[in-house]
């Protein structure tokens, strides 16, 4: 364990070493969880966790290939739709159930259509300023990977 790591541990309260333990200590993140509004914002996530547990769930992604399948099976289920899944709405006769965009691209070319979304939405904690405080926008805070996030909550890794 790092002198840093192991120096924030003993000034940090548990909750907040919690939250660290999927994660990396680093100076960002010291920023981060002083930041009144990161616990907020876990606050709001966790109100998700274990939602639709027990039942399915589709993400849908984006490329030519949706043009070619019919989504229409999907209307009724749970859905996460990402980047730019928007413009296809009209087309599927149904907006996704929730809408996720960590492309740091796509939010500063689109954060206005986003932001019109009417569903709850997800991106990554560095676009908040450009995406706003809405109740139904979730920001969620990067972690180096790869590894998988159990409670997206604490963070997750982005894939590559």
């Amino acid at each position: 364990m790092s002198s840093l790591s192991q120096a924030a541990k003993r000034r940090l309260p548990p909750r907040v070493w919690g939250f660290l333990r999927g994660g990396y200590l680093a100076t960002r993140d010291m920023a981060t969880i002083a930041n009144p509004r990161f616990w907020a914002n876990a606050g709001r996530i966790q109100t998700y966790k274990d939602r639709h547990k027990g039942e399915r769930c589709f993400i849908i992604g984006n490329g030519p290939s949706l043009k070619r399948t019919d989504l229409s099976l999907l209307e009724s289920e749970y859905t996460f739709g990402l980047n730019r899944i928007y413009l296809a709405f009209d087309r599927l006769g149904f907006s996704t159930t929730y809408y996720v965009s960590v492309n740091d691209l796509v939010i500063r070319q689109c954060a206005e259509e986003i932001r019109r979304l009417s569903c709850p939405k997800f991106s990554s904690w560095d676009n908040r300023g450009r995406l706003g405080n809405g109740s139904d926008m979730m920001y969620l805070r990067r972690v180096p990977g790869p590894s998988f996030s159990t409670d997206i909550a604490y963070g997750v890794w982005e894939g590559a």
